[in-house]
């Protein structure tokens, strides 16, 4: 992960940096959609063995959602419209001038 990644200013909370650090390890090598569907059945299924009924589950899945919500928007820049670079899109590379010039036998 990069060291400028915004996520990495999260406070861990309970060992929540730990869970992330292990799952992001496992998830490596899979496509950004296997890993988010695997992710959403980890949580039904937290959520349903925390939960004995649907009203309570459905509850702490807003709840739960509500929350991660605002801190992805917070990932955006204020219009909502791109995510803020890690890195500038304003980079340039400046190549250095190289003279050709044609070989000579001598």
């Amino acid at each position: 992960m990069n060291p400028k990644d915004p996520l990495l200013k999260q406070p861990a909370q309970h060992g929540q940096r730990e869970v992330f650090d292990r799952l992001s390890r496992a998830a490596d090598g899979f496509m950004g959609d296997q890993v988010a569907g695997g992710c959403v059945n980890l949580l039904v299924n937290v959520l349903r063995q925390s939960h004995s009924n649907w009203p309570a589950a459905e509850r702490a899945f807003d709840e739960l959602f509500g929350q991660t919500k605002q801190l992805l928007k917070n990932h955006y820049d204020g219009f909502g419209a791109r995510k803020p670079g890690v890195f500038p899109f304003d980079q340039h590379l400046i190549v250095p001038h190289v003279a050709f010039r044609p070989r000579t036998n001598n």
